[in-house]
């Protein structure tokens, strides 16, 4: 395999699990909105916002 083909493989799976953790947030932002009273669903959010997003502005 090329240098080209690697680093096209290697940019596509970022970028799959990049997308991957954005519909993850955007998941877990909207289940918090609709379903805040399930204290599982809070702490779903919260992990989102506390491991998630920080991981997310570094890229």
């Amino acid at each position: 395999m090329t240098s080209s083909k690697r680093s096209l493989r290697v940019f596509n799976h970022l970028r799959m699990r990049k997308q991957e953790l954005v519909t993850f947030v955007l998941v877990a932002h909207k289940t918090s909105i609709t379903l805040a009273k399930d204290p599982s669903q809070t702490k779903l959010f919260s992990f989102a916002k506390a491991v998630i997003l920080p991981q997310l502005a570094v890229e």
